[in-house]
């Protein structure tokens, strides 16, 4: 404090905080997902600590100096299933390793300048945490805090040590308990303190002294009728009692969020159209819950009960990606491709190896026939060589003078460049200044433009456009495949939006239809438009997995196999994975936004799919009991006659000993394999579902589609 003048010099003050140390662990790694061509996993060594000063408990992760478990440039096959374990860290660069066979090696490592985002302190307020997942798939190894907002912290190895040591020092200051429908959650609540808990109510608190008054005087006029003097007076006296037990209940819980009843003027959620009786044979697991939303209210939610009973789901599996043996195999002298079905159903199965994409894609996507020749196709490669040029030439033409009278031209090309500036330029393959793949980018996107002008160019083409130039590496290849592409989903990218309003709108109804209980909860948090999965769908899912998972889930979809919407099952799927987490943790709609978004790259795409199907194969097994709306989403033919409401007396369904063989448009579906059938009818145009309210659409409209990226 400068006395002359009353100043305080805050650069001469240090302000000191005693920290007190209350737990550590060594040879903790926290675990990072690097997007790139291939999957990439680095885990960064560390310590974790928790810590108590005056003003609350904190837990905290500092990294250990120059050591790293995984090398950026190693394979992405986590280092715990590798026969090497860390030795020691140098400053010179230099790692040891040490085999499990006590073999002595090391390696050379450059560290790389990404590194130092990742070795970043971690220091977490204990009251920040609403949770702790502690998936069981990583034998209770691997901690994931989840934060109030609903947001998640990336995952905590336990190298060495116990995750259980840690969690009963986090008991000494708050409550984890395991919740009820999901073993690998854990919720932390605040300690009660004994001085917090309600008294009992005394006498004086049930009964008020003029109610004593009135209680006598009906003893007193019971010498007259003592009969029905005394019946009337154990009446009142249980009425009383129950009036002043409610009227303590309410006091002690007056902080408490009231129930929170949607307006008159609120629009109904999309409904499936079903008679409600129980769904999957039981009723036990849909009774009313509560959750309690960021404006303070207790949302009180039950689930719609519905009659049909979808069965237990069917097993389902991954496979290898086709290979280029395999691929050379399925050409004949002439090039024509033979038994094109069977090589989708690998692709679906496995994905395509990386050496052979760019010849299986043209063929996937339609930019090739099956029953083309080499020829054919060289003769087809040369002419849409030309046509691109001819397009490309068409807007590199334009005068900057012409740019001024030519106003939707100048618009889109503005929006290019400033999207092709920012499109995965954290990745190797498009950073650095004067990339010169930005700038291949930027010319197939505006001559996209071109051959497109009534779509032009809307945010979101780029991050479509950018995981097929990474692979195929030519630019007329590349926009001819990414044509194909957008043809089969450009109406995602129309600006009326009602392609996306409509996939939102099925993708609630499928969760009513699977999933009762959790879409009774989305639509009491005001969450049933669906509007989390707005960046899902609208380009289809790129931004939630890595490149290389992106396109193998892509391929996948190309095939067409299971049906046209699966891409909608990609969410219901990703949302069962987590469903139980955003119940358990009682999310609100801000919440669940968050912790939707937060989901990026941490997806696993094995299990999305194998759960996806899964659910698929639930409801087409169950086809003839479906309703129309459910079929059309399925695409399967629309039924001449109203479904009729078929009650189930099983309620505990059996799976068959053998894999029935299921019709699914049109195809023979049986143990993931897809044959030819001939005799069964394409489904005929049927007219859309009912779509998301009017309310929720204007709202979308406002908040516009870079909200939602």
């Amino acid at each position: 404090m400068d006395s002359s003048n009353g100043s305080f010099d805050l650069e001469s003050t240090e302000f000191v905080c005693e920290t007190e140390m209350k737990f550590e662990q060594g040879k903790v790694s926290q675990k990072f997902t690097i997007n790139d061509t291939k999957k990439k996993e680095i885990r960064i060594l560390g310590k974790l600590y928790m810590s108590e000063n005056k003003y609350g408990e904190y837990i905290e992760w500092k990294p250990v100096d120059d050591e790293l478990l995984t090398p950026l440039d190693s394979s992405t096959e986590p280092s715990s299933n590798r026969e090497w374990a860390l030795v020691h860290g140098t400053n010179s660069g230099r790692i040891g390793f040490r085999s499990r066979k006590d073999e002595e090696e090391s390696i050379e490592f450059v560290p790389d300048p990404r590194l130092a985002e990742y070795r970043r302190h971690v220091k977490l307020e204990l009251a920040e945490i609403r949770s702790l997942l502690i998936p069981s798939k990583a034998n209770g190894k691997e901690l994931i805090f989840i934060l109030q907002d609903g947001t998640s912290h990336n995952p905590f190895i336990f190298e060495r040590g116990s995750v259980e040591n840690f969690i009963d020092a986090m008991r000494r200051y708050v409550s984890v308990n395991r919740a009820n429908d999901n073993k690998d959650l854990y919720l932390v609540t605040p300690k009660k303190s004994p001085m917090s808990m309600p008294p009992e109510p005394s006498m004086a608190e049930l009964f008020l002294p003029e109610q004593f008054n009135q209680l006598f005087g009906l003893i007193k006029d019971a010498r007259n009728d003592p009969m029905s003097v005394a019946k009337t007076g154990l009446a009142k006296l249980a009425d009383y009692t129950l009036t002043q037990l409610n009227g303590y209940a309410e006091r002690q819980h007056s902080s408490s969020p009231r129930v929170h009843t949607p307006s008159p003027s609120h629009s109904p959620s999309p409904r499936v159209y079903a008679p409600p009786i129980p769904v999957h044979g039981h009723s036990d697991g849909l009774d009313a819950d509560y959750t309690t939303n960021e404006e303070g209210y207790e949302v009180v939610y039950k689930p719609e009960k519905l009659n049909i009973d979808l069965g237990l789901r069917r097993k389902t599996y991954r496979g290898q990606p086709l290979s280029q043996e395999q691929w050379l195999n399925y050409l004949d002298n002439d090039g024509r491709v033979v038994k094109f079905d069977e090589i989708k159903e690998i692709i679906f199965r496995g994905g395509v190896e990386s050496e052979i994409r760019r010849h299986v894609w043209a063929f996937l996507l339609g930019l090739y026939d099956s029953s083309s020749t080499y020829e054919e196709r060289k003769e087809n490669y040369r002419y849409r060589t030309v046509s691109y040029e001819t397009m490309k030439m068409q807007w590199s033409t334009v005068t900057e003078e012409q740019e001024e009278r030519f106003h939707a031209f100048r618009d889109f090309k503005s929006l290019i460049d400033k999207d092709v500036a920012r499109t995965d330029r954290c990745l190797e393959f498009f950073s650095g200044e004067n990339n010169r793949w930005c700038e291949v980018l930027r010319r197939i996107l505006l001559t996209y433009m071109m051959y497109n002008f009534n779509t032009g160019y809307v945010q979101g083409m780029s991050d479509i456009l950018s995981p097929i130039l990474m692979e195929v590496q030519d630019e007329v290849l590349a926009f001819w495949l990414f044509v194909k592409f957008m043809d089969s989903i450009y109406k995602n990218f129309e600006m009326s939006q009602e392609t996306m309003q409509k996939q939102l709108s099925d993708s609630y109804v499928l969760v009513q239809f699977v999933d009762p209980k959790f879409s009774a909860y989305l639509e009491a948090c005001d969450a049933s438009n669906m509007y989390f999965e707005f960046r899902w769908l609208l380009i289809l899912f790129k931004r939630e997995f890595s490149t290389a998972d992106i396109l193998l889930l892509w391929e996948s979809l190309w095939t067409q196999i299971p049906g046209p919407n699966f891409h909608l099952f990609i969410g219901l799927a990703i949302l069962d994975q987590h469903k139980s987490t955003v119940m358990e943790n009682k999310f609100g709609l801000s919440e669940i936004l968050r912790h939707v978004n937060d989901l990026s790259m941490k997806i696993d795409l094995c299990d999305t799919l194998t759960i996806a199907e899964s659910m698929y194969l639930q409801l087409v097994e169950a086809q003839e009991k479906l309703p129309n709306n459910i079929r059309v989403i399925l695409g399967l033919p629309e039924r001449e006659e109203p479904t009729a409401v078929l009650e189930s007396n099983s309620t505990s369904p059996t799976t068959p000993e053998h894999d029935p063989v299921i019709s699914v448009r049109g195809q023979l579906y049986t143990s993931g394999v897809m044959m030819s059938e001939s005799l069964l009818r394409s489904p005929s145009p049927l007219p859309p579902s009912p779509t998301i309210e009017e309310q929720s659409l204007e709202l979308n409209c406002d908040l516009g589609i870079s909200q939602f990226m």
